[in-house]
C-alpha cells in the first residue's frame, strides 16, 4: 500500500550482541528517530545476526519487533535486511546511527522521486565520544580513490541491488564502497540531497582503524582495477583523491557525458593539487627554507 501515494521506504538496521557491546541506548535512540519520522510509509527492519548475550529477549521485554538470521558479517546482514524489506527504496541505519529530525527522510524522498535517481547521498553529522558535532561530507567524484560517501545519508532504490548486485560478503567493512562503485559503473543515476538526516558516531572501525580501512579500500581496488594495484597506490590514492586517468576512463563510461566530464575534471584538478609542490613549493620557515621548482631544489636549508 502508498498511503497519501508514498513509496514505501525500508530502514534496514542490523544487530548484534547489543548487550556485550554496551549500545542498548544507542540502539533505542536508532529506534525512537525512525519512530519519529513525519513520513507515512515506512518500515524498520531489524535483523539480529545470532545475538547470544540476551539481546533477543531483551528486545522482546520492549516490543522490539526483529528478524533472526545468522550471519557471518555485516555484509551478509545487510544483504539479509535488502531480502526482508518491501519498500521501493532501503536505507542502512547501524544500532548507534540516528535519524537528526522528523522531516529530513520525508524530504529527501521527495528528491528521490521527482530526479529519478537510483541513489541520492548527502552529508551527515559524526558525532565525536567527546559530544562534538562535525558534518562529514559527502562528494560522488572521488569515489574512484577513496570511499567519499557516508552509507548512513544513502538512499538507494531496492531494485538497484538486483541490477548492481547484493553487497559483497567477502568485505569486512567495505562492502558499501565495492557497492557504490559497482553501481556507478553500472551507469547509475544519482543524486546530492541537500538537506542532512542521519548522524553517526565515532568509535566503529572505519573511524578508528586507518589500516584497516586503507586494506579494505585495496581489496575494493584491486577488485574493480586489476590486481597490479599495490597497497602503496591505495594509500596514494586515498590521500590525494585521483586515481590514473585510464582507469577513470574505464570505470566512468556508462554515465553520461556530463557525468563524465564531471569526473575526469575533479580528478585532474586533485591530481593537479598533488603534484602542486613537486612543480613548485615555497617554505620560509627558518631552518626549512626551500624552493621548489619543477623538482629540483633551488634552496634548500637544513635545519642545524
Amino acid at each position: 500500500m502508498r498511503p497519501n501515494g508514498l513509496p514505501r521506504v525500508s530502514v534496514i538496521t542490523i544487530i548484534k550482541n547489543l548487550r556485550d557491546n554496551g549500545r542498548e541506548d544507542y540502539f533505542f535512540e536508532c529506534v525512537n528517530s525512525v519512530r519519529k519520522q513525519k513520513y507515512e510509509n515506512l518500515e524498520h527492519v531489524v535483523i539480529d545476526g545470532g545475538s547470544t548475550d540476551g539481546t533477543q529477549e531483551f528486545l522482546k521485554e520492549r516490543g522490539i519487533a526483529f528478524i533472526e538470521e545468522a550471519d557471518k558479517g555485516i555484509a551478509e546482514g545487510m544483504n539479509h535486511g535488502i531480502n526482508h524489506a518491501t519498500g521501493k527504496y532501503i536505507i542502512f541505519l547501524n544500532s548507534d546511527d540516528y535519524f537528526i529530525n522528523e522531516t529530513g527522510l520525508e524530504k529527501a524522498i521527495s528528491v528521490m522521486e521527482t530526479s529519478g535517481a537510483d541513489f541520492g547521498y548527502s552529508d551527515v553529522d559524526f558525532i565525536r565520544k567527546t559530544g562534538e558535532i562535525k558534518v562529514r561530507r559527502s562528494d560522488i567524484y572521488p569515489l574512484f580513490s577513496v570511499m567519499s560517501l557516508c552509507h548512513q545519508g544513502m538512499i538507494c532504490r531496492k531494485d538497484l541491488f538486483e541490477r548492481a548486485g547484493f553487497f559483497d560478503e567477502s568485505f569486512r567493512i567495505s562492502g558499501d564502497y565495492d557497492f557504490v562503485l559497482r553501481s556507478v559503473e553500472s551507469g547509475a543515476g544519482y543524486v546530492r540531497l541537500a538537506e542532512r538526516f542521519a548522524a553517526f558516531r565515532e568509535g566503529g572501525v572505519s573511524t578508528t582503524d586507518t589500516k584497516m580501512v586503507q586494506h579494505e579500500t585495496w581489496l575494493v581496488h584491486q577488485k574493480h582495477y586489476g590486481d597490479k594495484i599495490s597497497l602503496s597506490d591505495t594509500v596514494k590514492y586515498m590521500r590525494e583523491q585521483w586515481v590514473p586517468f585510464g582507469i577513470l576512463e574505464k570505470h566512468v563510461r556508462k554515465q553520461s557525458l556530463k557525468e563524465r566530464i564531471k569526473f575526469k575534471l575533479i580528478n585532474f584538478r586533485h591530481y593537479v593539487q598533488s603534484k602542486r609542490k613537486e612543480i613548485f613549493d615555497v617554505r620560509t620557515r627558518k631552518g626549512k627554507r626551500r624552493i621548489i621548482l619543477f623538482g629540483i631544489h633551488i634552496i634548500k636549508e637544513e635545519k642545524r
